[in-house]
């Protein structure tokens, strides 16, 4: 068993950065991925201050829910492996193909000749769950099993006839191959061939005008500094954002600019510090120049180094930046200890023979800049602290020689806790020291990327939103898709081909959000990983609060994208913005260890960070129907394939923004996939109360819902009918006008008579409305007619498609451009905050001709019935009510509700005389459309997230197929979250308590938790007309 658990480690090894499964360099243990307890979140601490120019980083945000390690400590540790530098994917041999090898060697000569090699169709999981067992019966039996599936080209009796004489012989082979552990480390040939690859890649056609824009601004600050020295704390600058921007590649091409003007007043001296062993990270790292600047870790020590390459630089200023360029090629190892040799030996000239021009700017680039926080000198003060001192102490060394010039840093890390380097102003002591007059330079959010290659087009792609939808060829469509979001996508499918291109871009997708772990192991969900809560919050369209420590976190591990910084460097807003591959490959961890992977880590770890308020989550319910709308988009998609068929284990399916029609999604929420059954129709009318019941008819009868109770939920009280109000109002002009006159002494004036009349009329006239009969809505089953004309506008939605992997917040009202906008990225919109009617649009198009529309979908989370149904289900959901509040006419105001979809979602209102999934025929003619006397339709979704056993009720999960009933219980429980609420949070922990530890349930009691809660949050009392005595009690 020992043996099995190295092997077990081995198996949950975790995968690298931008390899996504290549850089495997820390391991999950067996113990660690049994834990279910939920990661918290923790800033990242830097140790004590020290000196003026201390960095410290901001107050620890514990959001524990149950005692754990600080998954952050983890993070932190980890965060080298989502290095900027541009890599492939180094995929090890699985153990399935190392049996499948194993049980082939025993085989091969026993087999008819022309037989080829086949793999065993297991999971590693699977088959290192058998090995391990001490019973070798069951692996026996499953090889058995799996050889005969595997080679059914040989005949049967053959077979059985191999297996008798030498099964012991294939078991003894197959369990020899299972003992070696997966090499993690590529040989010296595939790291050359890799390197080729990526430096070629890396130097291809430049994109956009990042580069440029980062010039202006160093330039810019390279010149505040020279003209005023004493303003700043200390001459460098940060360039953060997250993986796959570009970062890197914008100092190259600022560094082939130096080198290509040889009067430019900048040179750049580039070093990568990047720590991990075995990476195929691109540009290289640099050891030796690394150990060139900080061998002796002395402040002066550093100064004087930095001296000496400003030195060399002005020594040879027309040729040193094109000998410094070489770094970034592929022979970069080589040049970094060609260049650290030829500074370390440089002998400065007694008179500086300077080529450089009046005022020369070395600039010093320090990549991946967090591993100068891991160094630390004998007194503990980090390398990163001795280097901005040491920048402050050359400049002044230069300046006291009146020698020309500066020496200027730049710190580069995907790590947006920009506090790492640039110190929030209240947290740094030489700030406070001198808040007014010293201050950092404001770091430099690279987002310039952003969607280069469809801005500005390579390699003759040129193509527009609606191109992108309207294709049908599967590789242009790729590419189009690959263009959206960071340059990674796109350059990293270029660089390989066909599937194997495809498969690259998704286990690196996959890979990065889970902090460089391989999505496609159980292990590696966990509090390092966070659970890979990363896929769901990249699907929902989640933002973290910007002023917690996550949401930096986000950024530097987990693929968010940095919006900004705000100007005290102490907020970070970020989150997860519109990249199809990303989502795709979101999307596959939903699946690869389908239902675990959801159930047991991404949706607990949700429901945790929302509760302790860490993430914008907007409404609960809009979140909630959210999951539920993409699990039924992916459903749609899958079709009748298995789900297995979508795993990067043993799939060839892959999700990669495929559409489908509009009619099949409709059928996977209204639950009429693969049956005959029909869904329920009722036809929604206005009428008047029964005179003689006094109440509302009862036209649903024994098929759903009842009429009397619909009316009753929607607020009103039905009252017996009044006669006789025409003539409780008369107008003042029938009155005859009198003169007024002079009142006598102890009567009233005939105008005050008057004047009481007409208020007493008034008053009639209120009472008789309020006593008129009002209109009520009446649900009766679809007749014949009815139900044909529904089935023919059902008919109608074959010939339209939708295709959604993933929602994006909406900041305005969408148009039609939006809608194709969304669609060219295969995403889904939600409303502005505060939206009438709807909270969702999600885009639908149709080919030929060429046209596009939407579905709105409205949600309600309450418990109970909403008072204002059908009415929101119906005229509120039309396109007429939903877009009219705009100052100008909205181009959307004019659809018909016929020319749309309406879904209407309750998650938790259901009964039993209220169908979970129903169409509503709009007959009420209350809608604000020109066409409202025409029938329209509605379908709506109830008790999604109701528990049946309050009502006896069939699971949700019956109702619709694509809903595990594990996964329901997790929508559930994020449904009810009541996180603004501290005492539901209370009792909401209490019965997350009782199952995860009972234990503690003994040691103090649930009644005593909320005894003493009720000391500080029941302080008010809401009794009606309760005495001044009953207040003190």
């Amino acid at each position: 068993m020992e043996e099995m658990k190295g092997i077990a480690q081995a198996l949950a090894a975790s995968g690298g950065a931008e390899s996504s499964l290549a850089d495997q360099s820390s391991a999950f243990t067996v113990e660690e991925s049994a834990d279910k307890t939920l990661a918290p979140v923790r800033e990242v601490s830097l140790g004590g201050a020290e000196g003026d120019d201390a960095v410290q980083s901001v107050a620890q945000e514990d959001v524990e829910m149950k005692t754990a390690p600080s998954a952050t400590d983890s993070l932190d540790d980890d965060d080298e492996k989502m290095e900027e530098a541009e890599t492939t994917t180094l995929e090890d041999e699985s153990y399935a193909k190392k049996a499948s090898r194993a049980v082939w060697k025993v085989i091969e000569s026993l087999v008819p000749g022309g037989t080829e090699r086949a793999d065993l169709k297991i999971d590693d999981k699977t088959l290192l769950a058998l090995y391990g067992d001490a019973d070798k019966v069951p692996l026996l039996k499953k090889l058995n099993d799996l050889i005969e599936k595997a080679y059914k080209g040989v005949d049967e009796s053959i077979l059985h006839r191999i297996w008798r004489k030498h099964d012991l012989d294939i078991l003894a082979s197959v369990k020899e191959a299972l003992s070696q552990p997966k090499s993690n480390t590529p040989t010296k040939t595939e790291v050359d061939r890799k390197k080729k690859q990526l430096a070629t890649a890396f130097t291809g056609t430049y994109s956009g005008s990042a580069d440029d824009e980062f010039q202006k601004y160093l330039a810019r600050c390279c010149k505040l500094f020279r003209d005023n020295r004493s303003v700043y704390l200390a001459p460098y600058v940060a360039i953060t954002q997250s993986s796959g921007f570009g970062k890197s590649r914008v100092l190259s091409e600022l560094a082939k600019k130096c080198a290509s003007d040889v009067t430019k007043p900048m040179r750049l001296l580039y070093v990568c510090a990047r720590d991990v062993a075995g990476s195929t990270g691109f540009p290289v790292a640099t050891p030796e120049l690394v150990k060139f600047l900080f061998e002796r870790a002395t402040e002066s020590e550093i100064a004087s180094r930095l001296l000496l390459a400003f030195d060399y630089a002005c020594k040879h200023w027309g040729t040193v930046q094109k000998e410094w360029l070489e770094v970034f090629s592929a022979e970069g190892d080589r040049v970094d200890e060609k260049l650290a040799s030829k500074l370390k030996d440089w002998k400065p000239p007694t008179e500086l023979h300077n080529q450089a021009p009046d005022s020369p700017v070395l600039v010093l680039v320090i990549d991946e800049a967090r591993s100068l926080l891991a160094e630390s000198d004998g007194y503990g003060v980090s390398y990163f602290r001795l280097l901005r001192r040491a920048l402050n102490r050359a400049n002044a060394d230069l300046l006291e020689k009146k020698l020309p010039g500066i020496i200027f840093g730049v710190v580069v890390d995907t790590n947006s806790q920009i506090h790492d380097f640039v110190p929030p102003s209240v947290l740094d002591p030489s700030s406070r020291a001198d808040q007014v007059t010293r201050r950092l330079f404001p770091p430099f959010v690279l987002t310039q990327t952003m969607d280069v290659f469809f801005k500005e087009p390579i390699d003759g792609l040129s193509f527009t939103y609606k191109n992108c939808v309207l294709e049908t060829n599967r590789e242009k469509i790729r590419e189009m898709l690959l263009s959206f979001g960071r340059p990674l996508w796109y350059k990293h499918y270029t660089n390989a081909t066909g599937e194997v291109a495809l498969n690259t871009v998704l286990a690196l997708g996959g890979g990065k959000l889970l902090n460089g772990s391989n999505p496609s192991e159980l292990a590696s969900y966990n509090n390092k990983t966070l659970h890979g809560v990363a896929a769901v919050m990249c699907r929902l369209g989640l933002r973290p609060q910007s002023g917690s420590p996550f949401a930096s976190q986000l950024v530097a591990n987990f693929m968010a994208a940095l919006h900004a910084v705000k100007y005290t460097y102490d907020a970070h807003i970020s989150g997860y913005v519109s990249e199809p591959f990303l989502a795709f490959a979101a999307t596959h961890m939903w699946y690869e260890e389908y239902p675990e992977s959801l159930t047991n880590h991404m949706l607990p770890q949700l429901r945790e960070l929302m509760m302790q308020g860490i993430i914008d989550v907007g409404y609960v319910g809009e979140m909630v129907a959210r999951l539920f709308l993409l699990l039924a988009m992916d459903t749609a998609i899958m079709g009748d394939d298995e789900i297995e068929q979508y795993t990067f284990k043993v799939g060839s399916e892959r999700f990669e923004g495929q559409f489908c029609s509009v009619s099949l999604l409709l059928s996977m929420l209204d639950g009429s996939f693969g049956t005959d059954a029909s869904v329920d129709v009722f036809r929604v009318t206005m009428e008047f109360p029964d005179e003689k019941s006094g109440g509302t008819s009862d036209a649903a009868g024994a098929s759903g819902s009842a009429s009397g109770r619909v009316s009753t939920e929607s607020g009103a009280q039905v009252q017996g009918n009044t006669t006789g109000t025409a003539n409780l109002s008369r107008d003042s002009s029938h009155q005859r006008k009198r003169e007024p006159s002079k009142q006598q002494p102890g009567r009233s004036s005939k105008k005050q008579k008057a004047s009481m009349t007409d208020k007493q009329e008034a008053q009639d006239t209120e009472k008789a409305k309020a006593t008129k009969p009002k209109k009520k809505p009446t649900f009766k089953p679809a007749g014949d007619e009815q139900r044909k004309q529904f089935d023919e506008w059902m008919k109608h939605w074959d010939e339209w498609s939708v295709g959604f992997s993933h929602f994006v917040e909406l900041t305005e009202v969408p148009t039609k451009a939006t809608l194709w906008c969304l669609l060219g990225r295969r995403a889904a919109g939600v409303f502005p905050r505060g939206q009438a009617g709807a909270d969702l649009i999600i885009p639908i198009f149709r080919r030929d001709p060429d046209e596009v529309s939407f579905m709105l979908v409205q949600v309600k989370n309450e418990d109970g019935a909403n008072k204002d149904y059908p009415h929101s289900a119906l005229g509120k959901l039309s396109p007429a009510n939903v877009f009219k509040k705009q100052r100008e006419k909205h181009e959307l105001v004019d659809f018909s509700s016929l020319d749309v979809v309406r879904i209407y979602i309750s998650l938790r209102e259901s009964n039993r005389n209220k169908p979970a999934r129903s169409y509503l025929i709009d007959a009420t003619g209350m809608s604000e459309e020109p066409d409202a006397n025409r029938d329209s339709y509605t379908l709506c979704l109830r008790g999604i997230c109701k528990d049946p056993s309050s009502n006896s009720q069939v699971k949700p999960s019956e109702h619709w197929r694509f809903l595990d009933h594990e996964i329901w219980e997790q929508l559930k429980d994020l449904a009810e979250s009541a996180w603004w609420d501290p005492m539901k949070a209370i009792k909401d922990d209490l019965r997350f308590r009782k199952k995860n530890a009972k234990v503690m349930m003994k040691e103090l009691p649930d009644v005593e938790v909320l005894g003493a809660a009720k000391h500080t949050l029941e302080l008010l009392r809401y009794e009606k007309d309760a005495d001044d005595g009953a207040m003190r009690g």
